[in-house]
């Protein structure tokens, strides 16, 4: 494989050396990150998802997305099991690569024995359960990583329908109870655990803008923007080489981008797995989009790694 050292190590040595100038900095995701995919190796043993340690030790592959599901780590209330993000924690250590942590939330994610009201497979966003036992859980995860110096990131779930983004689920207008105001406090509670939980990592909130969630997402990004300050980081989750500049995900991304707010992008698939879905084989060129609108960081699908540059 071809390094250019120009548009890799350049780029990423120079974002790196501003950010870790000054150890009261704000830890935060630069480069290409690979994207651990959802599920244990033991769960897909034979998938070519799984991020081997070839990947992650490519020079161009900065730091690991490493993402679990809620109910892999909170077996009851109170008892928690690390073992899966101590594990890929130590692959980043023994390499000095930074990583990120993504908890999965919503369906096929949440633990069942919290209980309360659900909804279409997860608990319902405004549940008081979802509150209480999430928060805890992020305190849990602040005080077990919130000082390792190779935590660059940590993402902003709970309310989530399928997986890390704000998308609400289908119909959940129609649910009895339901309201805007009650979506928009269950986000800033989900801001609020991450603000207290994890106080010099920079905290990113994967955006939607489907319905409902186009009409609290504004008052959600003004509410992290003041409680986070310089740590509060934005990204959208379908980046590709067909990205529409005019689309309205794409926009809010650039516009914040704009005001001085950090944002980040994850690709919408590999490239290499989907290039009709992507819009070319090359993921290079969906990245490039993504440098434009002001990204600073990249999670890409395992598929794609060796064609960074």
């Amino acid at each position: 494989m071809r390094i250019c050292i120009s548009s890799i190590g350049l780029w990423i040595a120079a974002s790196l050396a501003a950010m870790t100038a000054d150890p009261r900095e704000i830890r935060a995701p630069v480069g290409y990150f690979a994207l651990q995919p959802g599920d244990p190796a033991v769960q897909r043993p034979n998938s070519n998802r799984q991020i081997t340690a070839a990947q992650l030790e490519l020079p161009a592959v900065a730091g690991l997305t490493i993402r679990a599901r809620w109910a892999w780590l909170h077996s009851a209330a109170g008892e928690y099991d690390f073992t899966f993000l101590d594990g890929q924690v130590e692959r980043c250590r023994k390499l000095g690569k930074p990583y990120k942590l993504l908890v999965m939330t919503g369906t096929n994610s949440s633990p069942e024995w919290i209980g309360g009201e659900w909804y279409r497979g997860a608990p319902v966003p405004w549940s008081p359960e979802l509150k209480k036992f999430y928060g805890e859980l992020v305190a849990e995860l602040g005080q077990r990583y919130a000082a390792d110096p190779l935590l660059v990131g940590v993402h902003i779930t709970g309310p989530t329908f399928p997986s890390a983004e704000m998308h609400p689920a289908p119909g959940i207008e129609t649910l009895a109870g339901y309201s805007d105001q009650k979506m928009l406090d269950a986000w800033v509670a989900a801001v609020d655990a991450y603000a207290a939980a994890f106080p010099g990592n920079a905290s990113i909130l994967s955006i939607s803008v489907r319905r409902p969630a186009n009409r609290y997402l504004a008052k959600t990004i003004e509410y992290g923007r003041k409680k986070l300050g310089d740590r509060f980081t934005l990204q959208h989750n379908a980046l590709k080489a067909g990205t529409q500049l005019l689309a309205p995900h794409h926009r809010v991304i650039a516009e914040q981008h704009r005001q001085g707010v950090r944002v980040g992008f994850e690709m919408v698939c590999g490239a290499a797995d989907n290039p009709a879905r992507f819009g070319s084989d090359d993921v290079m060129e969906g990245i490039d989009v993504g440098k434009k609108a002001g990204g600073t960081y990249f999670d890409v699908y395992p598929a794609d790694l060796s064609h960074l540059h």
